[in-house]
C-alpha cells in the first residue's frame, strides 16, 4: 500500500483532492451522482494540468474523472449521470468509442505522470464507470439475477470488450452499488 501511496505523491496530483461527491456532480443539473466523502484525484484537473506542462492543448483529449486507492487497490473511475444507450446502433457506439478513448487516454496520462507502464496498470488498477441506474435501466433484474449466479459481474455499456491488457479489471456499478462498495 505504500508503495501506491508513493506512486500518487506528485506535483500533478497533489492540488487535486476531493470528494468522490464532488467529483461526481453533474454540472448541468447540480446533481451529486455518489454521496461518498472519500478522497479522491480529480483527474478531469490533472488533464488540465497534464497539457499544460506539455504545451499541448487539451481540447482533443478525454479523461476519467476520479483516481484513489481504497483498500489497497488502485482505481480510475468515470462518472455518468446521462443515459449511455439509445435506440440507435450508430448512437451506441459513439458512447462506448467515448468511454474506450477516455479509459485509453487516462491511463496513457497516469503512466506518463507517474513513470509507470502498462504492466503495472494491468496488474494494479481496476476501470470502474458508475452510471445513473434510472437514466439506463435494462434488464437490472435479469443482470442482478445473472451476477448472484455466476459471481462474476456483467460489465455493461460495451466495456467488456476493452482490452485486459491495459487494466487489471473494468467495472460498471451504479451509483448504489458504488456507493455500498465504498461502505457509504
Amino acid at each position: 500500500m505504500k508503495e501506491l501511496d508513493l506512486l500518487l505523491d506528485k506535483d500533478l496530483f497533489n492540488d487535486r483532492y476531493k470528494s468522490l461527491k464532488d467529483i461526481s456532480v453533474d454540472k448541468s443539473n447540480n446533481q451529486f451522482l455518489v454521496q461518498s466523502e472519500l478522497r479522491a484525484i480529480d483527474f478531469d484537473g490533472v488533464k488540465t494540468d497534464y497539457y499544460r506542462t506539455i504545451n499541448l492543448p487539451e481540447m482533443y483529449t478525454n479523461s476519467a474523472d476520479a483516481l484513489f486507492i481504497y483498500r489497497g487497490k488502485l482505481f480510475m473511475v468515470e462518472f455518468k449521470n446521462g443515459k449511455l444507450h439509445t435506440d440507435s446502433s450508430r448512437g451506441n457506439m459513439e458512447i462506448r468509442t467515448k468511454l474506450k478513448r477516455k479509459m485509453l487516454h487516462s491511463l496513457l496520462m497516469f503512466c506518463d505522470i507517474t513513470d509507470t507502464t502498462t504492466t503495472f496498470t494491468r496488474r494494479n488498477m481496476i476501470f470502474i464507470l458508475v452510471y445513473n441506474e434510472t437514466k439506463n435501466k435494462h434488464k437490472g433484474y435479469i443482470r442482478k439475477y445473472v451476477t448472484n449466479k455466476s459471481n462474476k459481474p456483467i460489465v455493461r455499456f460495451g466495456l467488456d470488450e476493452f482490452p485486459r491488457s491495459f487494466y487489471k479489471d473494468v467495472r460498471t456499478l451504479t451509483s448504489h452499488e458504488f456507493d455500498e462498495m465504498l461502505g457509504e
